[in-house]
């Protein structure tokens, strides 16, 4: 957080104080070595969704899932023979 009129100088010293801690601690997630590890797994992440996406289609196969589960509806004009038989 930068230095504003709202912010007291002492409020100031102490944000510095305490960002200058934690880019020491190796706990921290901003620490450079734990941004790096996070930008790995990112991008290893990335890789396998695309090598995934190259053998299916998580779109088309939910749309396959959501077809199969509806009732199969006829075409208007078209009666479906058991329905007929029934009255």
């Amino acid at each position: 957080m930068p230095y504003t009129p709202t912010t007291s100088r002492t409020q100031h010293k102490l944000m510095l104080q305490r960002q200058s801690f934690l880019a020491d601690d190796k706990n921290y997630i901003n620490h450079p070595a734990n941004m790096r590890k996070l930008t790995q797994e990112m991008h290893r992440i990335s890789r396998e969704y695309q090598f995934l996406r190259q053998f299916e289609n998580p779109w088309m196969a939910s749309l396959k899932r959501v077809m199969a589960s509806r009732p199969q509806q006829l075409p208007p004009g078209q009666h479906n023979h058991t329905e007929m038989n029934s009255h």
